[in-house]
């Protein structure tokens, strides 16, 4: 028994799950299992058709553009990051906010030794979440985040090298919500596509409801949104999720 070739909960797909030949119980539970995997997907779409309607909003509408332009930032993530930082003024420098995220060191001291650790993970779970999946992304979009993931690589390892990503990428985010300008490595190219998709985009309307074959009415390909065509911190790879779970529980 072989699903067909592709997404294996598109449309189609969905179709031949149902239609297969089980025996009763397992095919109800197949259906119970298809109707929640749909039922979260109207869900995440319903909250990402508010999220895109706050953004055009007071607070958010001041302070989404400026993250946006840095790469691995989509709209989802800069909202996620004001929503745990608030009012950027609250923090007189980076490093406060550094360590108000939990992505600074502990710092070891007796005597005449003096030692950096590694990370609090103190703080905001959520902040120090969207700044690694970012700082993921960054590297596989921005040559110059590139480069420092490389050099740190070579000096520290992945794991923390990414970890010293995020927290580089959080000293940027300080720098351009208080100055309210650019990021000085910005790619003027880059900048601007990211503030037209921001402006572009329409805020989406509440999800339709489900026909009697549990399918949505006019859902795009395979029964809802995928990856496709979302930013990369939205969608992040394998590799990402499995060094992310590793970093979590170390």
């Amino acid at each position: 028994m072989v699903p067909p070739p592709g997404d294996r909960f598109s449309v189609a797909t969905r179709r031949w799950w149902r239609e297969v030949d089980l025996p009763p119980l397992e095919q109800r539970r197949a259906n119970h299992d298809l109707d929640t995997l749909q039922q979260l997907k109207w869900q995440i779409e319903e909250v990402e058709g508010t999220l895109a309607q706050l953004r055009t909003t007071e607070p958010w509408n001041a302070a989404v553009p400026f993250l946006v332009q840095l790469p691995g930032i989509s709209v989802l993530a800069a909202m996620t990051i004001l929503s745990a930082i608030g009012d950027i003024t609250r923090f007189p420098s980076a490093a406060h906010l550094v360590g108000y995220s939990g992505l600074g060191g502990r710092i070891h001291a007796s005597g005449q030794v003096f030692r950096q650790g590694s990370s609090t993970k103190r703080g905001r779970p959520e902040l120090r979440f969207v700044l690694v999946e970012a700082a993921w992304a960054a590297t596989r979009s921005s040559p110059v985040w590139q480069q420092r993931f490389a050099r740190l690589e070579a000096r520290i390892g992945r794991l923390k090298a990414i970890v010293a990503l995020a927290r580089q990428l959080l000293v940027v985010i300080w720098h351009v919500l208080t100055k309210q300008e650019p990021d000085q490595h910005a790619d003027v190219a880059t900048v601007t596509r990211s503030f037209q998709r921001w402006g572009s985009a329409a805020p989406a309307g509440p999800p339709a409801r489900h026909n009697g074959a549990g399918i949505r009415p006019g859902a795009a390909g395979a029964g809802g949104p995928g990856c496709a065509g979302r930013a990369a911190t939205d969608c992040p790879s394998g590799e990402a999720r499995r060094d992310r779970r590793a970093w979590v529980a170390a």
